[in-house]
């Protein structure tokens, strides 16, 4: 597979060529010649929908369960494969609207609530006592770069996190979403200054502690927002 090359590398092993792919899967995850995450999103929500499928009537269906205990097993059979190496993704917002779509389904699937009902998806959170999941993959994220950052100089994932191309351009429309883009907009959205994070994440304690305060900051703002979106269609739709 090739980045940003016209023609197809040609690569011989042992006098065998090797065969020119636009993806792979590579320790669970797909990596594609487009350099984006849409093949990667589409495989986490496949998988976590066939697990889903697999717990139906044996789990999701069992009236002998509670809810409390439903939710513990979607979060560590469904959640766990759905967002599996997230901590490295670098999503676009129509990414995590597929994400959180596919998160609500399953917890209206699990609490018997179709959509007929009108139900808001602020209440599906109150009554599951969840969150969505942009929050969840934020929080994760930012535990697993102040992780990183508190490495030894010379670890390969700390070389990674801070390695840059030397004198590479950027296009002159819009560029693409890179991830120091995103370490920004996760720390502000928690409330964390984006450029003295690093200072922050040194102490774990203290990281941790801004991390879960910023994480219900960042629940409760996209609540709000749930509940706004749903008074603007509503007047859309009733008239003033």
């Amino acid at each position: 597979m090739s980045l940003g090359t016209s023609l197809p590398p040609r690569i011989l092993v042992n006098g065998s060529l090797l065969n020119v792919v636009v993806k792979f899967s590579y320790l669970g995850s797909v990596v594609n010649s487009s350099n984006n995450l849409d093949d990667e999103i589409n495989q986490r929500i496949g998988k976590s929908s066939t697990n889903f499928g697999r717990l139906n009537s044996r789990v999701w269906k069992n009236h002998h369960l509670a809810i409390k205990l439903k939710i513990r097993v979607y979060t560590a059979c469904i959640l766990s494969v759905l967002l599996y190496s997230s901590e490295t993704w670098s999503t676009y917002r129509w990414q995590e609207n597929r994400i959180n779509a596919f998160h609500f389904r399953c917890l209206r699937s699990i609490l018997g609530v179709s959509w007929r009902y009108h139900d808001p998806n602020s209440t599906i959170l109150l009554i599951t006592c969840s969150y969505d999941l942009t929050s969840i993959t934020r929080q994760r994220g930012l535990r697993w770069r102040g992780h990183v950052h508190r490495m030894e100089d010379g670890r390969l994932p700390k070389a990674i996190l801070y390695g840059e191309f030397y004198n590479a351009p950027r296009r002159t429309c819009r560029p693409k979403l890179r991830y120091k883009d995103v370490v920004k907009r996760d720390t502000a959205s928690f409330h964390i200054s984006p450029q003295s994070w690093e200072t922050l994440a040194a102490d774990r304690n203290r990281w941790r502690a801004s991390l879960s305060y910023g994480y219900l900051l960042s629940a409760t703002s996209c609540a709000e927002k749930m509940e706004k979106r749903r008074d603007h269609r509503r007047q859309r739709r009733d008239g003033p």
